[in-house]
């Protein structure tokens, strides 16, 4: 057993390693300095162009629902955080709009989502029965049994298994017919949403569809590098042709991310812990979507910045609470000075120059961003290791680094792992030879543990243990005596007790009872009583008295000794 513990005790040191999470030294504006009033005010004021928009019906990319489907959700995590309900009479009037024109509430899931988060707000049923609206709507299009190759609403049919791994979990991109496409953002989505009702109302089918989705996605999406591809063809296993699929995006792995974040909060599992501690460092540093600076290229901002702050929320690792933070805030400053035309509230598309028009995708992606940084300062009441800001100067858009500079992690790694076995090895070298000397010095001072029996009787052992025999007496202990740890080899001066006997024959005779009083008494060796005569119990005194004090002068004798 314990060589196994040197065996797996180093795999276990070089796993927590592995798990470390460290921005790079060269990106900077790593932390806000701004404070929270300071942050509010700057999402308050982003808000009413967007709703303006909505409620004339001018909101850009208003018929995809996606658009909207964020605005509502932004409304009611403004007043999660706050502890406000600024938006609740606003966000009741458009819910019951949307479900108004679609009475099964047949929207993208993004709606679902929406929802699930008002409901977490306000604890309204009514946004959770939508919510639950949402999920059946988009369950109908997922693959939920095992064989199944048909699904309603499909006139084709698909494989069972892909690379034999079943296909459970899917979700279809489109409601068209003839697309058999499953995407990384449908699933995704359903991921997520089914976590979220999970997790609100302990039922157990959603937790059992997340758990489903999140193995699709891993064993059909996720590349080697823990990022999660766009989609495959249900019918053929694989891409389009024209490569449809095999592209890497920052919403595939964002959405993965809030998913298993979720669900390892509901779950408590280590293995989906670990995936999604494994896919926040790899959405950072082995992503294409990050420039030099750690700033978000991709103008599809929303779902990795909702990913990362589930992370930063659900996490009780404070290394990755620290590096989502750090993060978060490069994203939050970079939208302060390149987004933000002129300083102003309106903002532009992209993160890592300055804008000078205004978008309503832009004007959606910075309030995602400048909503949820204000989670980093209300509950950071962990240690400040954010690493120190670069000193470097420049301001233009260098290429992503193309992998992690893990030289200095590794070799410290490897020789602190080596230094932790031989520590073991040596540990359990000393430890084994002090247990040889202990055996060898319990042969030469055996000791017999506690007695069964009420007295320590040797006619009721068999005389096997020769190692036992030249220092045994025939002396009995009387009834109520329990030996708890009888030494044989006697000492000169110790008291002793002897008891003679009336004949030669090996009949036994029972001590005087005060003898069984002494919890220290030590037998006495057969040679010692052979060719002895009875004497009286004044003689036996003075003889141990003198034993005890070499001599005995006279009118000195101890005092008298009376037997019972």
């Amino acid at each position: 057993m314990l060589l196994s513990l040197i065996l797996v005790l180093p795999l276990l040191f070089l796993s927590a390693l592995a798990q470390s999470f460290s921005l790079p030294s060269t990106w900077q504006n790593v932390s806000i300095t701004g404070s929270y009033d300071g942050q509010q005010s700057l999402a308050e004021v982003a808000f009413p162009p967007l709703i303006d928009k909505y409620k004339s019906g001018t909101l850009s990319s208003q018929t995809s629902n996606f658009t909207s489907g964020v605005l509502f959700y932004e409304m009611a995590r403004f007043d999660q955080v706050t502890n406000q309900t600024t938006y609740k009479d606003e966000l009741q009037l458009a819910f019951s709009s949307v479900e108004r024109e679609n009475p099964t509430f047949s929207f993208q899931t993004i709606y679902g989502y929406a929802a699930a988060q008002a409901y977490q707000t306000y604890n309204d049923m009514n946004y959770l029965n939508l919510a639950e609206e949402s999920w059946l709507t988009g369950s109908g299009y997922a693959i939920q049994s095992p064989g199944q190759i048909t699904i309603s609403g499909k006139n084709s049919t698909f494989e069972i298994e892909c690379n034999g791994t079943s296909m459970i979990g899917g979700v279809f991109e489109t409601t068209t017919e003839n697309d058999l496409y499953i995407g990384g953002t449908s699933t995704g989505y359903f991921l997520v949403l089914s976590s979220l009702l999970a997790n609100v109302t302990s039922n157990q089918t959603y937790l059992d569809t997340a758990l489903q989705s999140a193995d699709f996605i891993r064993n059909h999406l996720t590349n080697s590098n823990n990022l999660v591809m766009d989609g495959i063809f249900a019918d053929t296993c694989g891409p389009g042709s024209n490569n449809q699929g095999a592209a890497i995006s920052s919403p595939n792995s964002g959405l993965a991310i809030e998913g298993l974040s979720t669900l390892t909060s509901t779950t408590q599992n280590n293995t989906i812990q670990n995936w999604m501690e494994q896919t926040v460092s790899s959405a950072v540093l082995d992503s294409p979507w990050n420039n030099g600076n750690g700033i978000m290229t991709e103008n599809t901002h929303f779902n990795l910045i909702t990913g990362y702050v589930a992370a930063f929320e659900h996490t009780t690792n404070n290394a990755l609470r620290q590096f989502a933070k750090g993060y978060l805030s490069i994203q939050y400053n970079a939208v302060l000075e390149n987004a933000a035309i002129n300083g102003s509230s309106s903002y532009g598309d992209s993160w890592t120059k300055p804008q000078t028009t205004h978008t309503d995708p832009g004007q959606i992606s910075a309030l995602t961003i400048l909503v949820n940084a204000m989670v980093l300062n209300r509950t950071d009441d962990t240690a400040n290791t954010e690493p120190p800001p670069s000193t470097s100067t420049s301001v233009s858009d260098p290429k992503p680094p193309s992998k992690k500079n893990n030289t200095g992690i590794i070799v410290g790694s490897v020789t602190g792992s080596l230094g932790f076995i031989l520590g073991v090895v040596a540990t359990f070298i000393y430890f084994r030879k002090r247990h040889r000397k202990d055996q060898k010095r319990s042969l030469q001072t055996p000791t017999i543990p506690t007695s069964q029996y009420s007295y320590y009787d040797d006619s009721s052992r068999a005389d096997t243990d020769t190692s036992y025999q030249r220092d045994r007496s025939s002396t009995n202990f009387g009834p109520g005596y329990h030996a708890t740890e009888t030494h044989w080899n006697l000492r000169r001066n110790e008291k002793r007790s002897l008891q003679d006997s009336n004949s030669s024959s090996s009949a036994q005779q029972a001590p005087s009872s005060n003898l069984s009083s002494v919890p220290d008494q030590h037998p006495v060796p057969q040679s010692g009583i052979q060719g002895t005569r009875a004497v009286s119990t004044e003689q036996l005194v003075r003889m141990l008295a003198e034993r005890m004090q070499g001599e005995v002068q006279d009118g000195d004798l101890p005092p008298a000794y009376h037997s019972h």
